[in-house]
């Protein structure tokens, strides 16, 4: 009985190794034909950093969420009685 567990053990960690050398070929290969020249560097300038150079073009990136709008606490409410609890409210 104890001879199949480290049989299945072995089994398991030859499986991870197996899988960890996979994706780091797949790795090496991503980043060695990304085909990019200038690799660019962070530069701080002021509290901010900021990438100079690269390949990467501000067209490639997503656009920046927008901040939700803040809610007009003026505007007036569609039933006033809407956040009354209706099991609670007493009758004079």
């Amino acid at each position: 009985m104890a001879r199949g567990t480290r049989s299945t053990g072995a089994v398991a960690v030859a499986s991870a190794a197996a899988a960890a050398l996979t994706l780091a070929a797949v790795a090496f290969f991503t980043v060695s034909s990304a085909g990019c020249a200038d690799a660019g560097e962070y530069v701080q300038r002021g509290p901010d950093i900021e990438l100079v150079g690269s390949c990467l073009d501000t067209q490639d990136l997503p656009a920046a969420p927008q901040p939700p709008a803040a809610p007009d606490h003026h505007a007036p409410a569609g039933d006033p009685g809407s956040g009354i609890d209706r099991i609670r409210q007493v009758s004079p």
